[in-house]
């Protein structure tokens, strides 16, 4: 775990666990609630929300997505590949959230 990681758990945005084992994965509707969370929206998102109408979604957000990922499920992705979603989605599907 990133040293990112490790901040985020110890300021409570995620708690760690062991990484998903491949087969193990998350629900879109855990994925939604994490990334709720983690960009602390208080409205209802879905996987068809556009991230650029989240006034959230800006480059600290892409950070906080990133640790959340490491420290759920043990993928770290770049922070191009996350600027480049489009949707909610797009990340779940980056993240090999099954559909």
């Amino acid at each position: 775990m990133t040293r990112f990681g490790l901040v985020l758990v110890d300021r409570g945005i995620c708690q760690k666990r062991e990484p998903m084992e491949a087969g193990q994965g998350m629900t879109k509707q855990e994925f939604l609630s994490l990334f709720r969370e983690a960009l602390q929206v208080d409205r209802e998102i879905s996987c068809e929300t556009v991230l650029n109408t989240l006034d959230e979604w800006d480059s600290l957000a892409k950070i906080v997505v990133r640790g959340m990922a490491e420290t759920q499920l043990g993928k770290a992705p770049s922070l191009d590949a996350l600027t480049a979603c489009v949707t909610v989605n797009d990340v779940a599907t980056l993240l090999g959230i099954p559909g």
